[in-house]
């Protein structure tokens, strides 16, 4: 696809918005809390090529202190890959920008290519406060920042890290890789001379091309599953590992150093350095090429590359490229001869690497003009003298190094006759047609026998014979005689070989993990089948990754693979070669066929296979623990024996360690800028407590799904004010007395007037007994138990009712009186109030008698007695109460969590769970927020509490002082590998727990 400016300019596209964006505490990006109402900004703008990549999702971040931080900006690209967006820009600032998703079309094939989910392509740049700045988004760009990546951590400040990477990546290309618009080659341009932007687009054309030759050398439809955006992670890899492109990196699954690779292609410095500079030429010299730039244009700068001793290829010297790293094959038999003009036939793989080729018969250049790939050799055999000769085939790269060269010894023969066999000596058939044609000199052929039979010659001077073979060696003797007498014999051996090759597994396969059901797998030896058990594997550790493929770099990276080797027996004392032997292989899973034959080849004497995705199917992790792959191996020898191998698993799909990287409060802002007068706002309330922070790391888009592992709680403390009375209910005994004045006179007189004093609640009373005047105390007050009461002053029972006084004892003080002339009065009384009165005054009289000459003048032999008592009652307070109580205390409820939310930070969007569980596609970065949801506590504010001089009141007064919420960190996270929505609960989860302490956030007055 081709991608081009456009009509705008870079400078009107770099133009300052003339109004900041309005801030608040807490924006991303910000200084301080307080914001003027508008704020620098600063215009980004640019390309992202590779070629041009559109609809893919540019974010901008912070990166300070070398760590990517908060998202600055987004947006998305244009059709030709055209970008622009605003950022804010208080101060100057290092940012990092990266490219995701979106689509491209490879210069080389014209294949689209669709951005995977862990693909991106990076920047790093340094931002002015308040100015624009044009910044490209391509694949020498993501090698910048994989330099500045390694530097940094190194301890190389931010930036000096971003501007020493960009000043050697133009060191290395020639041109600012940061700054310079990289032209696609298919923008027609009639540019004489080599202009930065049109070296850049050749270099951004060579991946493109270099991608296409990975994928032929891997046996692999071009732009597949080698792309020239999954070159650049391989590229990045090398990169960030160590700061040079040495073919080093580090694994995704273990992060250990490795040797990388795509498939059979090794990486190296050679490999580089050849690479792009053979691939810039042959994308001049090749129709994509709309410029007009040519391959003599370009070739000092691709000639300086491939030989350039830059400290970035870690010091290893310029070599040339192997003769043999073009692929060739040719139809030759050494074993006929030729005569006349033959055809020589030649095919050469990659042609559009090469720039010429050149045939020598016997050391002298032969006179033709070849167009590389399948080409064919004319070779007239009547300009050379009889005998064997000499054909060299010799092919040259656009940086005229030798990267094919082969030499093939062929008869001449034009005086004798000849015999040409054409069938193939090999055979697994024992019914063989022996065919061939033949010639002669001159004078025409005489005699013609096979194995001592005449044999008819056709028209076109063919012929035939039909034979039965035998296995093993079959001689068979050709005769050929011309008219003149010359000769040709021939002895052929004809070979029957119906023994299949072996595959064999006795060195045994690589080692596995097989999974019990319970998180804890089994490690042993694969086998042959593994259909009991499944194999366990994390997720990071599905796909190679530029893994070499040898036993020791998939063991040390926990990769299991299948292993066997290819070997023609001999039997009957025939065999196929080694170099005759072809092994392809087939993946199936659940009986249907998922990626068909593919031809497998091995530097070695061993053949791997790895439970890879790019060995197997780009899909096949998709799978879940029930369902069955079989890798099946089909080995041919060279007549077409075949034997077949089937390898087959089960695949428990686990997830690796999900690590929480950070967690964030973000409501802490909420509670601090909240006025205790305004509490009640946070009642009733739903806020995002805590925010984890993780990178899915996996490789493989995984499932989450969040559970909360604590408890939280509010809290109110408030004081309260209440006046206080603490009372004993008091019973007392009252006595109510009255005493007779006049004894003497007590029944005289008519009327029987008795005149008494009454007394009321004398401490004593004194009661005749025994012979003498004993004071006997009023009852005691009795008190009952202490009650709370709500007033200064309770208002008791009403007394008991009065009730006369039972006689103590029934003792009586018998007393009598000499009156004149009246009479001696006698009577006995009792319950006197005092013993010192002048003159006795009692209570209680009876039997008075007045009796005058021994004779009775008035009796009233009835008691008279006025001693009265009953129960009266009161409440009597407590020491110290009535009191007013100040005193403080607490209402606490529970916190609910209302749920979780997930934000994908990569993409900033929301990620929209599925019955509960949260897809995180590979290499992305989310939020998870827990959120909660607060009580409505008690809103107390009585503010006479906190006067000293209030009135006591017996209603209480409340006066709240601080509320205080607490929130555990705990997290329990449950993870699946992503093998599909409805297959969530068939997958064996892992579980991680994080966060520990209390998040605590409070208000006072």
């Amino acid at each position: 696809m081709k991608y081009s400016q456009g009509s705008a300019s870079l400078a009107t596209l770099l133009l300052l918005s003339a109004l900041g964006l309005a801030g608040c505490n807490g924006f991303p990006g910000s200084e301080s809390g307080d914001l003027a109402s508008t704020r620098p900004t600063a215009q980004l703008s640019g390309y992202v090529v590779d070629d041009a990549l559109r609809g893919a999702l540019v974010n901008v971040y912070a990166f300070d202190g070398g760590v990517r931080g908060a998202l600055l900006g987004t947006t998305t690209t244009a059709a030709d890959g055209a970008y622009t967006l605003t950022i804010d820009a208080v101060r100057n600032r290092p940012v990092l920008i990266e490219a995701r998703g979106g689509s491209y079309v490879e210069l080389a094939t014209g294949v689209e290519v669709n951005l995977k989910e862990d693909e991106v392509l990076r920047a790093a740049a340094l931002v002015q406060a308040g100015k624009p700045l044009s910044l490209m988004v391509t694949p020498l760009t993501h090698l910048a920042a994989a330099l500045t990546e390694y530097r940094i951590a190194q301890g190389m400040a931010v930036e000096a890290a971003i501007d020493s990477a960009n000043d050697e990546l133009q060191q290395l290309f020639g041109f600012n890789v940061v700054t310079v618009y990289p032209r696609s080659i298919a923008d027609q341009g009639n540019t004489a001379g080599l202009s930065d932007d049109r070296l850049y687009g050749f270099y951004t054309a060579s991946l493109s091309s270099w991608s296409k030759r990975i994928s032929e050398q891997n046996g692999l439809a071009p732009h597949t599953v080698y792309t020239s955006i999954a070159l650049s992670q391989l590229l990045y890899n090398d990169m960030a590992a160590d700061g040079l492109l040495d073919g080093n990196g580090r694994s995704k699954a273990s992060s250990q150093p490795t040797a990388l690779a795509a498939g059979v292609v090794v990486l190296g410095p050679t490999t580089y350095r050849l690479a792009l500079a053979q691939n810039m030429l042959a994308m001049a010299a090749g129709s994509i090429n709309a410029t007009a730039i040519s391959v003599d244009t370009l070739l000092p700068r691709a000639s300086a590359l491939a030989n350039s001793s830059h400290r970035i290829f870690a010091g290893e010297a310029p070599r040339q490229p192997e003769q043999n790293s073009i692929q060739f094959s040719s139809d030759e038999n050494p074993d006929n001869y030729r005569s006349g003009v033959f055809n020589y036939a030649i095919t050469l793989g990659s042609p559009e690497m090469i720039s010429g080729v050149r045939v020598e018969i016997d050391g002298a250049v032969l006179p033709v003009t070849l167009v590389p790939g399948a080409m064919t050799v004319p070779i007239d055999t009547t300009r050379y003298a009889d005998g064997e000769h000499s054909v060299r085939v010799i092919a040259k790269d656009w940086l005229g190094n030798v990267v094919a060269s082969h030499a093939a010894s062929f008869k001449f023969d034009n005086t004798s006759p000849h015999v040409n066999v054409t069938s193939n000596l090999y055979t697994n058939k024992e019914a063989y047609a022996l065919r061939g044609t033949l010639g002669d000199n001159a004078s025409g052929i005489q005699r013609f026998e096979v194995q001592g039979l005449p044999i008819t010659i056709a028209n076109d001077n063919s012929w035939s014979l039909n034979l039965t073979l035998v296995p093993g060696n079959n001689p068979v003797s050709v005769l050929l005689q011309d008219r003149a007498g010359n000769k040709f014999v021939q002895q052929l051996n004809i070979v029957l070989d119906q023994t299949a090759p072996l595959v064999d597994t006795s060195a045994g396969h690589g080692p596995a993990r097989f999974s019990n059901g319970a998180g804890q797998p089994v490690s042993r030896v694969l086998a042959d089948s593994n259909d009991d058990v499944p194999v366990y594997q994390e997720s990071n550790r599905l796909d190679l990754n530029g893994i070499a493929i040898n036993r020791a770099a998939l063991q040390e990276n926990g990769i299991p693979y299948f292993a066997f080797k290819v070997s023609d027996p001999v039997v009957n004392g025939v065999a196929s070669a080694d170099d005759e032997l072809s092994v392809n292989m087939r993946y199936e899973k659940n009986g249907q066929v998922v990626a068909d034959w593919k031809r497998l080849s091995s530097d070695t004497e061993e053949y791997l296979v790895p439970l890879a995705s790019e060995t197997l199917h780009s899909a096949w992790s998709h799978t879940v623990p029930s369902e069955r792959h079989v890798v099946r191996v089909q080995a041919v020898d060279g007549v077409g024996n075949v034997s077949e191998k089937m390898f087959s698993f089960k695949m428990d799909v686990v997830v690796s360690d999900v690590v929480i990287g950070q967690i964030e409060e973000p409501s802490s802002a909420l509670f601090q800028n909240t006025v205790f007068s305004a509490r009640a706002s946070l009642n009733d309330m739903t806020f995002a407590a805590l925010n984890y922070t993780l990178t899915n790391a996996n490789g493989k888009a995984i499932y989450v799904s969040m559970s909360d592992d604590g408890g939280h709680s509010a809290t109110r403390d408030y004081e309260k004010l209440v006046r206080e009375n603490k009372v004993r209910l008091k019973t007392s005994t009252d006595w109510l007395i009255g005493v007779a004045q006049n004894m003497v006179n007590f029944c005289d007189g008519t009327d029987n007037v008795v005149v008494w004093q009454l007394y009321s609640n004398p401490t004593a009373v004194f009661n005749y007994t025994a012979g003498d005047w004993v004071a006997v105390n009023r009852p005691a007050p009795l008190f009952g138990q202490v009650e709370n009461v709500t007033s200064d002053a309770p208002t008791a029972a009403t007394p008991e009712a009065w009730g006369d006084v039972p006689d103590f004892d029934n003792d009586f003080f018998n007393y009598t009186h000499q009156t004149t002339p009246q009479g001696t009065v006698t009577l006995t009384y009792d319950y006197r109030v005092s013993l010192d009165t002048f003159q006795d005054e009692p209570a209680s009289v009876m039997n008075w008698r007045l009796e005058k000459d021994g004779k009775p003048v008035r009796t009233c032999s009835d008691e008279r007695r006025s001693f009265k008592q009953r129960d009266s009652y009161s409440y009597v307070s407590e020491p110290g109460y009535p009191a007013d109580k100040r005193s403080t205390a607490s209402e606490q409820q529970a916190i609910i969590v209302a749920g979780f939310t997930v934000m994908n930070n990569t993409t900033s969007t929301e990620i929209i769970p599925v019955s509960g569980w949260y897809r995180i596609p590979a290499g992305h970065a989310v939020t998870i927020t827990k959120r909660v949801h607060t009580p409505a506590m008690t809103v107390d504010n009585d503010v006479d509490v906190a006067n000293s001089t209030t009135p006591a009141i017996y209603t209480p007064l409340l006066y709240d002082k601080r509320i205080s919420w607490s929130v555990q960190r705990a997290l329990r996270l449950t993870a699946v590998h992503d093998a599909g929505v409805a297959n969530i609960f068939a997958m064996t989860p892992k579980q991680t727990s994080t966060g520990a302490g209390t998040v605590k956030y409070s208000i006072a007055r």
